[in-house]
């Protein structure tokens, strides 16, 4: 298995035990698991930075990406947004989580 979804509600597996899902720069759980909370607020597209979605002050949902262990298949891709997930920023979600990087 490459990435782990269309689980049960609290059904994650522990990182880094899918390698068969790494990617070609070894890269391991960036589908799947877990929702991963960006910075960026839910705006729609085209992309605009200065549209106030890179404020880090403004209380707004933001995006999510990468699938929960409880998404769908058509979820876990680098392009599907998650809405809905992170409406509360200040009160998290079951599923989301964040990604550290440098």
């Amino acid at each position: 298995m490459r990435a782990h979804y269309g689980g049960g509600w609290q059904e994650f597996v522990p990182t880094g035990s899918l390698s068969a899902g790494a990617s070609p720069y070894g890269a391991l759980d960036m589908a799947g698991n877990g929702w991963e909370w960006t910075s960026s607020a839910y705006r729609p597209y085209p992309y605009n930075a200065t549209d106030g979605r890179e404020n880090p002050d403004a209380g707004v949902e933001r995006v999510t990406r990468g699938g929960g262990q409880d998404s769908s298949a058509n979820q876990i891709t680098t392009t599907y947004r998650g809405e809905g997930l992170s409406r509360e920023p200040q009160g998290g979600h079951h599923n989301i989580g964040f990604r550290c990087a440098r």
